[in-house]
Formats: structure tokens, C-alpha cells, sequence
């Protein structure tokens, strides 16, 4: 259905004399910025290689340089690295994946974080005729899910990680139309107003996108997971998939959904970066994501389950919602792209 992976550069693992190479790995998309910078500095302290994912490099290593700067005891140990990742370029998701494959070996996880806001994103049409919005949000971050598949269970089978799948969404998915489908790329591509790239027509797109993120949570959960070849591990841990709310955080993305002059009005309903940050943190690292049986759930702050509007676990009819945005996206919009 997709073409075949293209040979990229590999990565350089971690020093094996600074570091086993059982130490866990996690790749997020957006990591160089906001609540995604705030997940990549904390998982590398609490002991990840982190793999941050972006389209650009100069921005990535300004990052990590701030991180080291702020963080000594993390400077020259080679734990936060850069990876090659265009969301908008399947072919680009297509080599990231091949990249870490080949360069690192194993993904215990990956958080779907990277997103355009909808505070006036232009409704765009790309080369490869997919919606930009929708491109970057969900068709990039579901391929790249798709391709990591492979990798995430030999980690588990073969390495007994635990292996998770975090999918960043937001209370805006109610702004999605209700009992919309998608059964092909012009479904996806909707603009769903007359003024797509005005300030209600892209806070519906944003929320459309954010309820096919919660889908993918949805489809992972009921039907790609558990057909994944059994874990020859002693102690098998299940892969597990959730979507994450971080909430309503002060940031320049958060800001710009909203005309300039509300900006002052906005902030003072806004909770601090960190908050939105430490539910990043907390999908990847709590154990209460297990004890608890919250795989397929919306979560929010402080491991709270949120409605399931959209998400896992709430009948039939929502699987096969799900089933049908998966197989529109293996039949059509993937297809030579």
C-alpha cells in the first residue's frame, strides 16, 4: 500500500560507555518548543534518550543547547538528538522512520505532539493534495504511527520495554461536526466553511483533526494492537495507546488562537507551560497508565479521565468509525504519496 522506506543517514546511538543500551527511548514530534520542549528536557532527566523530532535542525539544537545550558548534568552525554521529520512530506515521515530504525534500533515512545493551531492557519492545499492542517495533525502523525509499529514491538517482544503510544489531542475535538466520516482524501480535505482560514473556520479544522487523533487512539486500541505478533518476553507488557489533553497552556501557539487585542484577556485564563508539559511526562512515565487500564482513554491533567466523546472504549459505533478513517487512509490518501 505505501512505498518502501528510503535509506536515510542513520543516527548515532548514545554512548554504550556513558549509557546501556537498555536505556529507553523516546521519540516527540515538536520537541524543540512549548509543552514539547517542557516533555524532552523532563524525559531526559528522568533518563530517555530523546529523539526530537522537527523539519528543522538549527531549531532543534538551539533547543538542546538551551536544555544543557539550563540542565549541566545533561551537557556532552549525547541524550537529546535531532531527527529528521516534515509531517507535511509523507516520504519525509517515510525516512524518519527508516532513520531510526537504523541509527537507535528500538522506540519505547512516541508522542504524536507536533500540530498547526487554529488561530488562523491558512486553509493550503499541498504538492501532494492533502489539506496542510489535516496533513500535519493527523494524516503525517498516523503514518508515522503506522510505519513505528514494527519497531515499538520488537522493543517490547525482544527488549521487555514499556511501550506506549501517546497521541496529543484537546477538548477542541467537540468542534468537529457530529457523525462525520471519512471515506476518501476529499472527506479529509473539507473546509468546512466559507472562510476556512478565518478564525471559526480554523478552529473547526483543528478540532476535526484533534477527533482524528482521538480515532487513531480508538483504532490502535481495538484493532492494530492487539494484532501484533505476541511478545516472546517472559513478562509481556502490552502496548498501549492514549490520547492526552494537556489543557489550555500559555504558549505562543495557544496565543495565537485568538485576534492580537484578546490576547491580554486570554492569558489570564491560561495555566503555565509546565502544566500542559507534565501531562506529556506523565503519559510516558506513570505507572498508573497500566495499573489503572486507561490504554484507549482520553486523559488529562493529573491522570484524569476525560469524556470519551471521540476516544476509545464507548461501543461499536466509534470502532468503526475508526476502522473507516484507517482504511481511507490505507486505500487512498497514503497511496504514492
Amino acid at each position: 500500500m505505501t512505498t518502501p522506506l528510503p535509506t536515510q543517514p542513520t543516527l548515532s546511538p548514545p554512548s554504550s560507555s556513558s549509557f546501556p543500551s537498555s536505556r529507553p527511548v523516546v521519540l516527540i514530534t515538536g520537541g524543540h518548543s512549548g509543552i514539547g520542549l517542557y516533555a524532552s528536557t523532563h524525559l531526559a532527566l528522568r533518563g530517555f534518550y530523546v529523539l526530537i523530532a522537527s523539519r528543522s535542525a538549527q531549531k532543534v539544537n538551539e533547543a538542546i543547547e538551551g536544555i544543557e545550558q539550563d540542565h549541566p548534568e545533561l551537557k556532552g552525554k549525547g541524550v537529546l538528538k535531532h531527527v529528521q521529520l516534515d509531517l507535511t512530506d509523507l516520504k519525509s515521515v517515510r525516512g524518519c522512520v527508516a532513520e531510526v530504525e537504523g541509527g537507535v534500533g528500538r522506540l519505547d515512545v512516541l508522542i504524536n505532539n507536533a500540530c498547526l493551531h487554529g488561530g488562523g492557519t491558512p486553509y493550503l492545499i499541498l504538492p501532494n493534495g492533502i489539506e496542510q492542517m489535516v496533513c500535519t495533525n493527523f494524516v503525517g502523525p498516523a503514518l508515522l504511527t503506522s510505519l513505528f509499529l514494527p519497531l515499538l514491538s520488537k522493543t517490547t517482544a525482544e527488549m521487555g520495554g514499556d511501550v506506549r503510544i501517546l497521541n496529543v489531542t484537546s477538548d477542541q475535538h467537540t468542534a468537529a461536526p457530529k457523525n462525520i466520516h471519512f471515506t476518501s482524501l476529499e472527506d479529509f480535505n473539507r473546509p468546512y466553511s466559507k472562510n476556512p482560514s478565518g478564525m471559526a473556520g480554523c478552529r473547526v479544522r483543528y478540532g476535526t483533526t484533534k477527533l482524528l487523533l482521538n480515532f487513531l487512539t480508538t483504532h490502535l486500541t481495538s484493532s492494530l494492537l492487539p494484532a501484533l505478533p505476541p511478545s516472546s518476553s517472559s513478562q509481556p507488557k502490552p502496548i498501549l495507546a492514549l490520547s492526552l489533553d494537556p489543557g489550555w497552556t500559555l504558549t505562543p501557539s495557544s496565543l495565537a488562537t485568538v485576534p492580537s487585542f484578546l490576547s491580554p484577556v486570554l492569558k489570564l485564563f491560561l495555566s503555565p507551560l509546565e502544566k500542559g508539559g507534565e501531562v506529556l511526562v506523565w503519559g510516558a512515565t506513570s505507572d498508573a497508565v497500566r495499573s489503572k487500564a486507561l490504554g484507549g482513554k482520553m486523559i488529562g491533567r493529573e491522570g484524569k479521565v476525560l469524556k470519551e466523546t471521540g476516544t476509545g472504549g464507548i461501543g461499536e459505533g466509534e470502532r468503526e468509525r475508526a476502522r473507516e478513517v484507517w482504511r481511507s487512509l490505507e486505500e487512498g490518501v497514503w497511496e504514492g504519496r
